[in-house]
């Protein structure tokens, strides 16, 4: 029997890879969140605002669709 068919049937059997890869990001965004707990206890500023240019790089990739008009609803 296929070992890849039986590990994907089988609700038992846990999967890393596919666990990672259905929810990278989720996986992302704890991972940032907890960057930036840590950075915000620190006493200087140089690293919150290098966290900051990285937070707007990806606001700027995966934008947010909050307030704007969906021309498909009616």
């Amino acid at each position: 029997m296929d070992t890849l068919t039986t590990t994907m049937t089988d609700p038992a059997t846990f999967d890393m890879a596919t666990f990672f890869s259905d929810n990278w990001g989720e996986l992302v965004l704890i991972a940032m969140t907890a960057i930036k707990a840590v950075l915000n206890l620190l006493p200087t500023q140089k690293p919150v605002m290098v966290f900051g240019y990285i937070d707007q790089l990806v606001n700027w990739i995966v934008q947010d669709h909050v307030g704007q008009d969906n021309p498909s609803e009616g």
